[in-house]
């Protein structure tokens, strides 16, 4: 599995531990307030963890909000990052 696709799945993981802990002994003013919470520490620290900096600026100009788009994102982009990687900048494979 590739490292941001890794990366992902442990933090989502985390995230839901997280999540489950704190809303144990919560009165139900606190419930949103805490998942709220939850959740934005959760994409937070999936950006930051990233292994791109190009997917990293990618994320913090779109403000993305949702897990699911920040994850889904994140493996697309590393995808074309790795294929660029192969068949060289221009799109083409180099000739060797």
């Amino acid at each position: 599995m590739k490292k941001n696709a890794v990366w992902i799945q442990r933090i989502q993981t985390l995230g839901s531990q997280i999540r489950e802990s704190s809303l144990l002994n919560c009165s139900d003013g606190a419930r949103e307030g805490i998942l709220n919470l939850s959740d934005r520490l959760r994409n937070i620290c999936v950006v930051q963890g990233l292994a791109s900096d190009r997917i990293q600026t990618i994320f913090r100009s779109r403000n993305y909000r949702n897990f699911d788009e920040i994850a889904e994102t994140a493996l697309v982009e590393d995808s074309a990052i790795r294929s660029k990687k192969k068949t060289g900048r221009g799109g083409r494979q180099h000739i060797t």
